[in-house]
């Protein structure tokens, strides 16, 4: 696995606290990889900080796999951006996706399957489904792949679900998805998936505001 390096920004936060003159009441929130401290003057400046931190943590540059293009915009179902596949201004419109066999002797050559987990580290999670989807149905959803794609899959709908603030149903999908990645074994198509189920866990129980990242062995 690849050491993450700890990297260090500051964010600024105000906090209009009803003690103090309008807009006074300022803390400044060191940020580090896996860690967050917040210092501030009152504890809802802290509150307005860590709120700041849940809008702003991204994975701090996760490693790509895939020389692909991102999407324009993460598609999360009910917000205001059009669906990406039905609406004439989606960002993949009119883009047929075809079902790809993934052969796990040779899944470092399969783009599909690592521009899928691109775009699972970026947070493109209904689109990392969609991609993983394709490889799933290829592949035969009752064989040893199959099943372990199902368990991403699942895995990433939890992580979407909890980003549209539906924390009991990316419960249940945490549930269904982590038996599926588990059994396939650590390093099965390059994933450490105790690492992973136990990351998207945190994830969902807002343990920690740091979105999952998969880290493929051998990359």
């Amino acid at each position: 696995m690849e050491a993450q390096a700890a990297t260090h920004s500051h964010i600024a936060s105000r906090c209009p606290s009803t003690h103090r003159s309008s807009w006074s009441c300022s803390v400044v929130t060191p940020v580090l990889t896996g860690t967050t401290r917040v210092r501030g003057h009152c504890a809802r400046a802290r509150h307005c900080a860590t709120k700041t931190l849940q809008r702003l943590a991204v994975n701090p540059q996760p490693r790509r796999y895939s020389p692909r293009p991102l999407p324009a915009y993460r598609y999360t179902p009910g917000s205001s951006d059009p669906h990406p596949v039905r609406h004439p201004t989606g960002h993949s419109y009119n883009r047929e996706v075809r079902s790809e066999r993934l052969d796990p002797s040779r899944w470092r050559e399969c783009e599909t399957y690592l521009y899928a987990i691109d775009l699972f580290n970026e947070a493109y999670w209904w689109e990392s489904h969609e991609a993983l989807e394709a490889l799933w149905k290829g592949s035969g959803p009752q064989s040893p792949v199959g099943r372990f794609l199902q368990g991403l899959i699942q895995l990433a709908a939890a992580c979407l679900k909890r980003r549209a603030g539906s924390a009991a149903p990316a419960a249940r999908l945490l549930e269904r998805g982590s038996p599926l990645v588990l059994a396939a074994g650590d390093g099965f198509l390059g994933v450490d998936t105790s690492r992973l189920v136990s990351d998207v866990g945190r994830y969902i129980g807002s343990a920690g505001t740091q979105p999952p990242w998969i880290r493929l062995g051998d990359r």
